[in-house]
C-alpha cells in the first residue's frame, strides 16, 4: 500500500506530466505578465505580480515533492545495495 508520500509525489507528477494544467499555469502566468506590462493601475500590477509568484511557488512545490521522492528512492535503492 502508498504511503501519503508516495501518493503525494505521484500526484505531483501527474499534474507535471497533464498538459491541461501546464496550458492552464501558462495561460494565467502569460495573462497576469501582460497586465503587469499593460497596466497603469499600481493595484492591477501588485495583483498580477502576486498571482504570478503563486504560479511560480506551485510549480516549485510540485518539483521539490519529485525531487524529494527521487532521492528517497535513490537512498533506499543505495541503502539495499549496501
Amino acid at each position: 500500500m502508498a504511503t501519503d508520500w508516495e501518493k503525494e509525489a505521484s500526484r505531483a507528477k501527474e499534474l507535471k506530466e497533464n498538459e491541461t494544467f501546464q496550458k492552464i499555469l501558462t495561460y494565467i502566468r502569460d495573462r497576469q505578465i501582460q497586465t503587469f506590462l499593460m497596466s497603469d493601475s499600481d493595484e492591477s500590477v501588485k495583483r498580477a505580480r502576486l498571482i504570478v509568484q503563486a504560479l511560480n511557488e506551485i510549480e516549485a512545490e510540485i518539483e521539490y515533492v519529485i525531487n524529494t521522492d527521487k532521492m528517497q528512492k535513490n537512498k533506499q535503492g543505495d541503502l539495499q545495495r549496501g
